[in-house]
């Protein structure tokens, strides 16, 4: 660097020497041409050419000099002085033309040949000579034009050349000794400096010996050493990752598969092994598509091949559950996830593979055990809560009080556990989307009136009244839903409402559209729900204190699992509440259809058959006289209604009835005095009567058991006393009995349902599918009861046997398992043990099957 330092300021020395040679030259010829150009504007106005021309030889004598040119201001030569080499300049006697420069200003230009160009201080090696052109008196008098050899310029410029090139000679030849002596140990030492930095990678952290006679070395010997140490420390550092991460692949649970972009196995953890049961060196370097079974082993390199041409993916970057197959053949299930990484622009695939078999068989178990608990536990379980029901709804006669008290706990609990089993396997059967819904077109209305009048009974305990607003009654709307799950919304809705009232509170409900949705809102006057409770409300076995599950009873799955239900029929529920002041909850599902509002009277009532009882309701409030005629026309009984005391006698006069219901406290009459005209006429002497009172109990003591034939129930209206009070009365009567074949295994809950039906029905047992079998190919029955679940088989196998031999028969499920809709389909009603009760279980059979039934 230093030579090369010398050489280029010897050039630039040399550069400059010859260009100062050039303006020395242009000095002289500029002095030479002023002199000239002054001496010649004399002899040019007095017009002495011989003068002149002398003046113009004795200058060109000088060393160097070749000619000189006086020419006027139209370019004409007036004279002109040569000289060649080793002679005397003299005149030549030629009066040509010669153009001039255009400004009246010096100008030095470089000589070529014949050529001139203007090229100050910028001489080429083939250029001949230098000349001026100097304007005499400003170029008016004319121009002098004067010429310099360019050799006499060139030889002193390479004379100073010679002189500077042997000058930087030896000015090389002492810098270069001096600076091999004293850059010697500096070479040594960056000789050892750059074969340690070759080393560095096998240095290990070790040091090299610092050079100490410049700062520059010392400070990049400790800077090499520093990198040697951090190098190493980074190096320990990976290696240490290297391992860790090494263990993690080892001891991974789920196995890691890397592929190349051909579907070659690059790598296999330990994992992976065990999962295939195949060994490192099996797999390695062999197509991921030996670990598949057909017909995706087939496929793979296709499907492979297109994902990289389209980019569309079928299963990369998308988890999803496919089966594997292990070395020895045998298939099993896996989850699989495969992501896509780029390495040096190759595509690498990375699988995470995960044996599912135990989780598979640990769900067999599970639906298993579902099953198990659907029929084994909800069977008996609804045998203990059915005959309890009735011996404490007083089917079985009277009982002592403190029995009364137990018995009434006793139910209370099993209705509580019943729930609660409900509920855990409700939310299974939601989590797991097994649970089954038949979406139908139906009026929203009765459905809610329905829950409403499955719920008093509940709220009646504390005195708490179930209110439907009028705005609600007014409106008929249809939409699209499972009416049971839609019953099970309300009914968590309404139960929650009643529990976290206070006692003789209120409990509104309303129905409003609201453009598209209709909103069916269920409010309580409570305590309200706490602020910090309100955003966890609707998650799974939440409370919002934990001593709400002893005192008021529940599991905490009731508005989760609402809340899976309304979103599964399409739609959305909420809730409003103010701490202290209550709270609603409502929920909003689509629209179908809208009718004009109207209030009904009584609204539509089921149909029934034409030698059903016929009741007459005698009750002047129009609320209750309805919801006493849906109660027993669901039950398969003809009803009319009488409002006033008058109206109930003129009734019983003109027309036929099997039994009546009576209100005490009518507009006109009191209800006593009824009975006493009723007990004194022939016709109606035995007439059975159900007092059903607010003031029962007055009217009871007060006739002191002088009347027979009557049952006295108070309000509010117990559903299920009152139809076993009617079907008690109507038991001995003549009416049409239909004759039910109960296939069910277990007697005891046959005999609930029998207890439940009353004796309007012949009921006959089959425990087996075999006994069934035969019942029905001997007997004729009207209805047949299917358990699914029978010792010796399924009694989905005696239902072609019914179609074929009893084809007017109809056939209800009664089981503890949810089927789905196609299997629905092939019966006439389904009833689950877990929510059966004496008005569905009386609905089905007087309603649903006897109006389509073709009498005899």
């Amino acid at each position: 660097m230093v030579v090369l330092g010398i050489v280029a300021l010897m050039v630039y020395t040399v550069t400059e020497l010859i260009q100062q040679q050039h303006r020395a030259a242009e000095q002289r010829l500029n002095a030479i041409a002023n002199n000239l150009a002054f001496s010649s504007a004399h002899f040019l106005l007095v017009r002495d050419q011989s003068s002149l021309e002398q003046l113009l030889i004795q200058t060109a004598n000088y060393p160097g000099l070749r000619s000189f040119v006086v020419i006027d201001p139209k370019q004409r030569v007036i004279s002109e002085v040569r000289r060649e080499p080793g002679k005397l300049a003299e005149a030549v006697f030629n009066y040509g033309t010669m153009p001039v420069p255009h400004h009246s200003a010096p100008q030095f230009v470089w000589r070529y040949g014949e050529q001139e160009r203007g090229a100050p201080l910028a001489m080429g090696l083939d250029a001949t000579s230098l000349v001026i052109w100097h304007p005499i008196e400003h170029g008016q008098l004319g121009w002098l034009r004067i010429e310099t050899a360019v050799d006499t310029i060139n030889a002193q410029a390479f004379q100073l050349i010679k002189q500077s090139v042997l000058f930087a000679l030896v000015a090389v030849l002492l810098i270069a000794f001096a600076l091999s002596r004293q850059l010697r140990p500096s070479l040594r030492a960056i000789s050892e400096v750059a074969d340690f930095a070759r080393k560095l990678t096998q240095a290990r952290g070790q040091s090299m010996q610092v050079f100490s006679g410049s700062v520059e070395l010392e400070q990049l010997g400790l800077a090499i050493n520093e990198t040697s140490l951090h190098l190493y420390a980074q190096e320990a550092t990976l290696k240490e990752q290297a391992q860790h991460t090494q263990a993690i692949l080892d001891n991974m649970v789920d196995g890691l598969i890397t592929i190349d972009h051909n579907g070659i196995i690059a790598s296999f953890n330990p994992a992976a092994e065990r999962i295939f049961q195949y060994a490192p060196e099996e797999v390695l370097g062999h197509n991921i598509k030996m670990l598949m079974p057909n017909p995706h082993r087939d496929a793979h390199d296709a499907y492979l091949r297109n994902y990289q041409e389209t980019g569309v993916a079928r299963i990369i970057g998308i988890g999803r559950e496919v089966e594997g197959q292990r070395k020895d053949g045998h298939l099993f299930p896996m989850e699989l996830a495969i992501s896509e990484i780029t390495r040096q622009g190759d595509s690498f695939y990375v699988g995470m593979v995960r044996d599912i078999t135990e989780r598979k068989r640990i769900d067999l178990m599970k639906r298993e055990f579902v099953s198990t608990v659907s029929h084994e536990l909800r069977t008996p379980l609804t045998s203990i809560s059915g005959a309890l029901g009735l011996v404490a709804g007083g089917a079985m006669g009277e009982i002592p009080e403190k029995m009364r008290q137990m018995i009434g706990v006793a139910h209370k609990n099993s209705l509580r556990l019943a729930f609660l089993i409900n509920d855990l396997l409700d939310m299974e059967k939601l989590v797991a989307g097994k649970m089954q819904f038949n979406l139908q077109q139906q009026p929203l209305l009765p459905l809610v009136e329905q829950a409403l009048e499955a719920n008093r009974t509940y709220g009646a305990e504390r005195k708490i009244k179930l209110v439907l607003s009028r705005a609600a009654m007014a409106v008929d709307v249809e939409i699209s839903v499972d009416g049971q799950r839609l019953m099970q919304v309300l009914s968590n809705l309404l139960s929650n409402a009643i529990k976290y009232s206070p006692d003789e509170g209120v409990v509104e409900i309303d129905v409003e559209p609201r453009g598209a949705l209709v909103r069916v809102t269920v409010r309580d006057h409570g305590s309200g729900i706490p602020a910090e409770f309100r955003e966890r409300i609707f998650q799974k076995f939440s409370q919002a204190d934990s001593s709400d599950t002893r005192q008021k009873g529940g599991t905490g799955l009731g508005l989760a699992i609402t809340q899976e239900l309304v979103e599964r029929m399409g739609g959305h529920i909420g809730f409003d509440s103010v701490e202290g002041e209550g709270a609603s909850f409502y929920f909003e599902l689509p629209l179908l259809k809208q009718i004009a509002p109207q209030m009904p009277a009584t609204g539509e009532l089921p149909s029934h058959a034409e030698d059903a009882p016929r009741i007459l309701i005698v009750e002047d409030e129009p609320d209750i006289a309805h919801l006493l005629s849906l109660m027993l026309a669901r039950a398969g009984y003809a009803v009319d209604v009488a409002h006033t005391g008058t109206e109930a006698l003129r009734a019983l006069q003109e027309g036929s009835y099997a039994a009546m219901t009576l209100d005490l406290m009518l507009p006109d009459i009191n209800g006593l005095d009824i009975i006493r005209q009723l007990r004194q006429q022939a016709k109606t002497a035995n007439l059975p009567v159900v007092v059903v009172s607010a003031r029962m109990e007055e009217g009871r003591l007060s006739t002191q058991s002088e009347f027979s034939d009557i049952e006295w129930l108070a309000k509010p209206i117990d559903e299920y006393r009152l139809l076993s009070s009617v079907e008690n009365y109507l038991s001995e009567g003549n009416y049409h009995r239909l004759r039910v074949l109960h296939v069910e295994d277990d007697s005891d809950l046959h005999q609930v349902i029998r207890a439940i039906v009353g004796g309007r029905y012949d009921f006959e047992l089959a425990t087996t599918l075999r006994e069934a079998r035969n019942r029905i190919a001997l007997e004729r029955f009207d209805v047949v009861i299917l358990d699914l679940s029978l010792p010796d088989g399924s009694s989905w196998d005696l239902l072609p046997e019914i179609r074929a031999q009893q084809p007017e028969a109809k056939v209800v499920i009664l089981s503890g398992a949810e089927m789905t809709q196609d299997d629905e389909r092939k019966v006439e009603a389904v009833l689950l043990k877990s929510q059966v009760s004496p008005s569905a279980l009386l609905n089905v059979l007087s309603t649903r099957i006897q109006a389509a039934k073709n009498k005899n």
